[in-house]
């Protein structure tokens, strides 16, 4: 799989990781802050 570490900033990162947590079957209704992307 291809690093997205310079291709996507942490506002693109973590609107895919909020999209995946509330969708594809799941319920969990929360979002990722660009923040919490960043501190990894």
């Amino acid at each position: 799989m291809q690093a997205f570490k310079d291709q996507l900033s942490a506002v693109d990162l973590a609107a895919v990781v909020t999209y995946q947590r509330n969708r594809l079957g799941n319920a969990v209704g929360d979002y990722v802050n660009p923040s919490d992307i960043q501190n990894y």
